[in-house]
């Protein structure tokens, strides 16, 4: 296993143990879902922040692309380093492809769509996805995107997931994060 450290909700720092079964776990169900292309030719940005989603496109053989940390926080950078780098794989964080999409100086749209001309996957997660992000999101994408929403924690890595994009739309102002994974309990305690 292994040791994470977090204040979590107490604001008192603590130790928690995490056996490797739950990253093999994530790690398998996502390679099983959002394959890497067989031709080696996914492109898969993160920045570093992110540490355990750098490990997955390298145990798969794909390409790791790392986004500095002065163009991650930076809409129209990043979006220049997307289209640039031929990104086809990224995780964001709801609030972060937000600031992306609301960035005044990608308002006409057009950078946006090149930024994501090359994407397969989308993965949300970190924070609630809105119904209306799913279609901005699913607007301006390639078809056949996997826009894949999903739970985490990194305590026990991704607990459930659903690709927003082969659903209906959510009839109230939050998406889904789907059912839980193969091997994944719940214990409400």
């Amino acid at each position: 296993g292994y040791c994470g450290y977090s204040s979590g909700t107490t604001g008192e720092p603590k130790g928690i143990s995490c056996p490797h079964r739950g990253s093999v776990l994530s790690s398998s169900h996502r390679a099983h879902h959002a394959p890497y292309a067989a031709d080696g030719s996914d492109r898969e940005a993160c920045n570093v922040f992110f540490v355990w989603e750098m490990l997955r496109p390298l145990l798969q053989g794909a390409t790791l692309v790392v986004v500095p940390d002065s163009v991650i926080y930076d809409p129209p950078a990043l979006s220049s380093f997307l289209e640039r780098h031929a990104v086809t794989r990224m995780l964001f964080t709801p609030s972060l492809l937000e600031a992306v999409l609301d960035s005044p100086a990608l308002a006409s749209g057009d950078e946006l769509r090149r930024a994501f001309a090359a994407f397969r996957v989308v993965v949300l997660c970190g924070e609630v996805a809105t119904a209306e992000l799913r279609a901005r999101v699913l607007s301006l994408a390639p078809a056949g995107l996997k826009l894949l929403n999903l739970y985490s924690s990194s305590e026990c890595h991704d607990v459930s997931m659903v690709d927003l994009a082969a659903t209906p739309p959510p009839e109230g102002k939050y998406c889904s994060t789907g059912p839980l994974l193969d091997g994944v309990e719940v214990l409400i305690l």
